[in-house]
């Protein structure tokens, strides 16, 4: 079941990026209900679900790369939503 109101928010554009998203593998094991939020190097946050998240092999060494289109345009509009 989903949780509206738990977020794992990973990416970003610091150079800790790759680990985030294996750390929201991870997490999003244990957190079932809760949404993935990528946030890309642009500003933009995708919602993923989590085959999409698990798909993602090597993440240590690989970028992730969203398929579709952001959700929010920005961090802030994500939140937003969250008021």
């Amino acid at each position: 079941m989903r949780d509206p109101n738990a977020v794992i928010l990973f990416g970003g554009a610091s150079d800790e990026a790759r680990v985030s998203v294996a750390s929201a593998q991870n997490v999003a094991r244990t957190l079932v209900g809760a949404r993935l939020w990528f946030w890309a190097l642009g500003g933009e946050v995708f919602e993923l679900s989590r085959p999409e998240l698990d798909a993602h092999e090597n993440p240590f060494t690989s970028d992730f790369n969203p398929q579709g289109d952001p959700r929010f345009s920005s961090l802030e509009d994500a939140v937003g939503e969250l008021a």
